[in-house]
């Protein structure tokens, strides 16, 4: 597994996020709009409802994320499946907290204790997979 693969889950829950932050706008829209505000012309002959394109919206979104949270649990399995063929239990520590719990090297190498600094977890990490390639 390659420093690229472990990385998805990192940025598949920025993205989750991403969504998140544009479904709550969108739910703050749908709040706004007046209870009695049902049509709006935008075209002679033409009508919409700006409440039901939201609903729409919404509901567009809330698949998208769940998409991607499924991705995310996929991801995850092949990390944990990767994680439990590693031999050394200091580097499966290392992957674990930084690819399955998104933390940064400074809490992984505060998890991993023994005296360890960011600098040392992240160049054990670096030369571990550069000798899996």
């Amino acid at each position: 597994m390659t420093k690229k693969e472990l990385k998805q889950i990192y940025y598949l829950n920025k993205e989750v996020d991403m969504w998140k932050k544009q479904l709550k706008e969108i739910e703050y829209d749908m709040a706004l709009q007046s209870p009695n505000w049902k049509l709006i012309r935008s075209a002679p002959g033409y009508c919409t409802d700006k409440t039901a394109d939201l609903a729409a919206n919404i509901a567009e979104i809330q698949d998208i994320i769940a998409g991607k949270l499924i991705e995310i649990l996929e991801k995850r399995k092949g990390i944990l499946d990767f994680i439990i063929n590693i031999d050394d239990s200091f580097i499966r520590q290392i992957i674990k907290y930084r690819y399955i719990s998104c933390m940064s090297w400074v809490n992984v190498a505060f998890h991993v204790g023994g005296g360890n600094t960011d600098e040392t977890v992240r160049k054990a990490h670096d030369s571990f997979l550069k000798r899996r390639l």
